[in-house]
């Protein structure tokens, strides 16, 4: 178990556990574990075929799946008398169990994991009170900050460098936007891809998808500005 002295917020309107070094509430998280990725396979036997064939990989050209991850979090109060913090229990315990947050761990303060909250009470004597917050969370870290290009369009041909820094593909949201009461006419090129944007709407090319550290040469132009947007994952 990892042992970090930090403390805590309660879980917030937006299903969200924040784990911070500034005092905002009685509970501390003293332990923490999280297990290591597991990838998903489905290994069949093929007659005729030498070696066993995954599955899994197949459908999805080689990217690997991951199994969920379990988290466990133990946190620690001695402030107050065993009435107040049994109080304290019962809140914690309405505003968690049963939903969907996102977690930020001390380690991780860019990233959170996600997913459904078991609070469970572990000790809760005269001086001092105990609590175990349980999850099966998606494997990946998720950056809590989108990465964002926001360009603006010319006459002439402009080009962009974009790149996944993360660990997990992902396929950009491309939108346009101009003044009022203009509308976006914006031609975008990816390799032999071309397509116009002429509206508001949000769109998602495979075309532009991205791997860990791929790379994509993005050109533009015409009238109004160009908006790629995505979020990167850890493992």
């Amino acid at each position: 178990m990892i042992k970090p002295r930090r403390k805590v917020l309660f879980c917030d309107n937006a299903g969200r556990l924040i784990f911070d070094t500034d005092f905002h509430g009685p509970w501390t998280l003293t332990e923490q574990s999280l297990s290591a990725p597991e990838r998903k396979t489905n290994i069949i036997d093929i007659p005729g075929r030498d070696g066993e064939m995954d599955i899994a990989s197949a459908l999805t050209s080689g990217e690997p799946r991951y199994k969920n991850r379990e988290l466990e979090l133990r946190f620690e109060c001695s402030e107050g008398s065993k009435e107040q913090r049994t109080a304290l229990i019962f809140d914690m315990t309405s505003r968690i169990n049963g939903r969907y947050c996102q977690v930020i761990l001390p380690d991780h303060p860019l990233q959170f994991l996600a997913g459904y909250m078991e609070l469970q009470p572990d000790y809760n004597d005269p001086s001092h009170s105990s609590v175990i917050i349980r999850s099966s969370v998606a494997p990946y870290f998720t950056a809590i900050n989108s990465t964002k290009f926001d360009l603006e369009a010319a006459a002439t041909m402009e080009s962009v460098i974009i790149r996944n820094g993360g660990g997990k593909k992902v396929v950009p949201a491309v939108s346009a936007y101009a003044t009022a009461p203009d509308m976006p006419n914006i031609t975008m090129r990816c390799g032999s891809f071309t397509t116009t944007i002429t509206d508001y709407a949000t769109h998602f090319y495979d075309e532009l998808a991205m791997r860990y550290d791929e790379a994509k040469a993005i050109r533009y132009m015409g009238s109004g500005h160009l908006v790629i947007t995505w979020r990167e994952a850890y493992l």
